[in-house]
């Protein structure tokens, strides 16, 4: 997903949410016949390649380290508003002698 090709995954776990949501295509059978068909499929179908692209990248996009860091951090400041949030708040710059 995070390199923009689309997905082929064993709905199980974390990532059966994934399959309803369009991110992922599922693997019903993890055979190498059924695996290789799966990937033939998808391969002659564009529309839903792409598809399935553009739906992982978006769930990439919206899960980095940097995203995930900034929605904990908005949360904590909606819970805890009173503490200084600014990232010089009471700092001061030492003093150039």
């Amino acid at each position: 997903m995070a390199v923009g090709l689309p997905v082929l995954a064993a709905p199980s776990g974390q990532l059966g949410p994934l399959v309803p949501a369009g991110i992922l295509a599922p693997l019903e059978r993890l055979e190498a016949g059924a695996v290789a068909a799966a990937i033939k499929d998808l391969a002659g179908d564009g529309e839903r390649a792409r598809a399935l692209r553009a739906a992982g990248t978006a769930f990439v996009a919206a899960h980095t380290r940097p995203v995930e860091a900034a929605r904990l951090v908005a949360r904590w400041q909606a819970w805890w508003p009173d503490l200084p949030w600014k990232a010089d708040a009471g700092y001061e710059q030492p003093s150039k002698a």
